[in-house]
């Protein structure tokens, strides 16, 4: 028995090691995916068929009236209080531990956590939306490393070692005198209770260092972790998106995903973070589990920490086009990150002010992400890809401001380019888009597009970006 628990624990330690080893870069971040989809598949494969062996073994060692030693060498394990048992069940008791901690990511509700991870596995559609800055911002914390683990490690070492040096005797592996039926029975339950919580165990770390290494090394939010790890018979891989922009500019309307969750016609300003999970069609065809983070406009200095924080596979800044002066978007000079808080009329209306203030803000935040003397703008910020989204809240301030796009398009598309390089996105995935963010076509459903796809099917500039 003791020699079956170190086997599956080396299983676990190989799989432990071979997962952190692995690094995302642009050419093998889906094949990365698919292969983490693959273990928890194999974890669930592997733990399922551990217990229906395990049934059948002391099944017909009962049948056998102990013939087989089975039972005898379970009862003989769970009855020892040596190091090697104690050790290991030690060892399962911390990764219950462990994943209590840091696969649940609360510490307030871990009822509601452990619901919600079983919809994952059960009934996707069925999650609600998050909307609690409270669960964002511990999902980014916690030491990588584990005293306790390591620890754990080196005393089973040690225990295999002297389990090779102080082999059992044959007395010791003798069936044991069950006197009677009953006991055997008793002890059968016994031995399948033991095997059924070394395959919980087994899973429960899997899942937790996949949940882990989605969380903290690739940055995404415990909902999307959670989506995509429940996702065992599906193919969706997660895409993140986070909305950003000046308050009243269409960022919630942008998120909203209407088509999938119902909505009031009256939006309310967003006093938190707001996370959202929906299906949305990739460039091939593949659908994607696109979330969102809908933030709220009245802190810059928070969007920049969830740049900073989180995945953004498409960061989006929305700006309201309605806001935008003429006369001002004639003026090239405008179109710097410097000045491009020009490009808003000057009004006394408060959402102007706030805009005009977003704008300059934002402008002196990362400016210091240009220089490499203390870190790389890619390594400050989790972004992949950014779209500047020009949002048509009136469809008549589009078809006014139309000539203008087109006659500085070549100035709006740098200006998206000097915002991703202060983000430390590449050129190639950056853009500027106008379009209604009311509209799933045009908003919501772009984000899961590639930006050359982005280009050519948003509203403007559409097919004539070429």
């Amino acid at each position: 028995m003791a020699w079956i628990a170190f086997t599956i624990i080396a299983v676990m330690l190989l799989q432990h090691w071979e997962i952190h080893r692995r690094t995302e870069t642009a050419n093998n971040w889906q094949r990365n995916l698919q292969h983490y989809r693959r273990t928890v598949r194999w974890a669930v494969l592997l733990s399922a068929l551990f217990v229906f062996a395990s049934i059948i073994v002391f099944a017909l060692d009962v049948y056998a009236n102990g013939g087989l030693d089975a039972i005898a060498r379970a009862k003989e394990f769970l009855d020892s209080d040596g190091p090697v048992s104690v050790l290991i069940i030690a060892f399962f008791v911390g990764i219950a531990r462990l994943f209590a901690e840091r696969a649940l990511d609360t510490k307030e509700n871990p009822l509601a956590s452990i619901r919600e991870l079983i919809q994952s596995f059960f009934a996707s559609d069925s999650l609600k939306r998050q909307s609690s800055i409270g669960n964002l911002s511990q999902l980014s914390s916690g030491s990588q490393r584990d005293p306790w683990f390591a620890w754990l490690c080196f005393s089973l070492a040690v225990s295999i070692v002297d389990a090779l040096l102080n082999p059992p005797s044959s007395e010791q592996s003798a069936s044991a005198d069950f006197k009677g039926a009953g006991a055997l029975i008793l002890w059968c339950f016994a031995g399948f209770a033991a095997c059924l919580y070394v395959a919980i165990g087994y899973f429960l770390w899997v899942y937790m260092t996949l949940y882990l290494k989605l969380v903290q090394h690739h940055h995404f939010t415990g909902r999307a972790a959670r989506l995509f790890l429940g996702g065992l018979f599906r193919d969706q891989l997660p895409r993140q998106c986070t909305v950003i922009g000046p308050i009243s500019s269409g960022k919630t309307v942008f998120a909203r995903q209407g088509h999938v969750l119902p909505f009031p016609h009256t939006i309310e300003p967003t006093s938190r973070v707001d996370i959202r999970t929906a299906p949305a069609a990739a460039d091939d065809g593949t659908t994607l589990n696109l979330t969102t983070l809908d933030t709220p406009g009245e802190n810059m200095g928070d969007h920049i920490l969830l740049a900073s924080t989180f995945r953004s596979d498409v960061l989006v800044l929305v700006l309201d086009l309605g806001m935008f002066d003429p006369e001002a978007m004639e003026v090239s000079a405008n179109y710097s990150l410097a000045n491009w808080h020009n490009l808003i009329r000057h009004d006394d209306a408060e959402t102007v002010k706030r805009t005009i203030s977003y704008m300059q803000g934002f402008h002196l935040a990362t400016t210091r992400s240009l220089g490499q003397e203390f870190v790389h703008a890619s390594e400050l910020f989790k972004v992949r890809a950014f779209t500047l989204f020009l949002n048509r809240k009136d469809p008549k301030v589009l078809t006014d401001l139309l000539p203008l796009l087109q006659k500085n398009m070549p100035q709006l598309q740098q200006l998206s380019r000097d915002i991703g390089e202060r983000l430390g996105v590449e050129t190639q995935e950056c853009c500027c888009i106008a379009g209604n963010a009311d509209s799933g076509l045009e908003a919501l459903d772009l984000m899961a597009k590639s930006t050359k796809l982005r280009l050519e099917s948003s509203f403007w500039p559409g097919p004539q970006s070429d």
